[in-house]
């Protein structure tokens, strides 16, 4: 597992040498931002790469702003 620590929009063809990516739902100031970083990630990365969302803690991350993805699973903790 790495760590990259960078401007998610600034990496393309690198996505590519990753078969997960996890993404903090904290990305962005609001709906439109998010829905540009998650456009991006499925444009460049590998063909059937898992992209996980963790909202866990940060504001949730709606099914229908993931245009381009299949949803595998929505998992929702009981605390």
């Amino acid at each position: 597992m790495f760590f990259h620590t960078t401007n998610i929009m600034d990496v393309t063809d690198e996505l590519k040498d990753y078969y997960v990516i996890f993404l903090a739902a904290l990305v962005g100031m609001d709906v439109d931002e998010k829905v540009k970083v998650i456009q991006h990630l499925a444009k460049y990365m590998a063909p059937g790469a898992i992209l996980m969302l963790r909202s866990a803690l940060y504001p949730v991350v709606d099914p229908y702003v993931l245009q381009g993805l299949d949803i595998l699973t929505i998992f929702h903790p009981v605390l």
